[in-house]
């Protein structure tokens, strides 16, 4: 659920978007003369899918996005199941 800082009483039922940022690298110099890099997130927003997210919260509304998350790739896990056999070593013997 995501809610905006001005809701406007609506409520959305959405779909998660896309990245809305992306890292940008920063260069500066300390004190020292010595030159550093600042990691950030710089914003990218171009106009969001009216069914999202973002476009949600943007409008003014409450977002509820029901998400899932598998982090097992099922496909992988399947094809590569039939290996275990081959790469298994006999127990041993006492």
């Amino acid at each position: 659920m995501n809610v905006p800082l001005e809701w406007n009483g609506g409520v959305r039922f959405t779909r998660q978007s896309e990245k809305v940022t992306r890292n940008a690298l920063q260069e500066g110099v300390d004190p020292r003369g010595r030159t550093y890099y600042w990691l950030h997130e710089q914003q990218v927003i171009q106009d969001p899918a009216d069914d999202t997210d973002y476009a949600a919260v943007f409008s003014g509304e409450i977002s509820v996005t029901p998400l899932h998350l598998e982090r097992t790739h099922t496909p992988s896990l399947n094809h590569l199941s039939h290996w275990a056999k081959k790469l298994s070593r006999p127990p041993k013997s006492r």
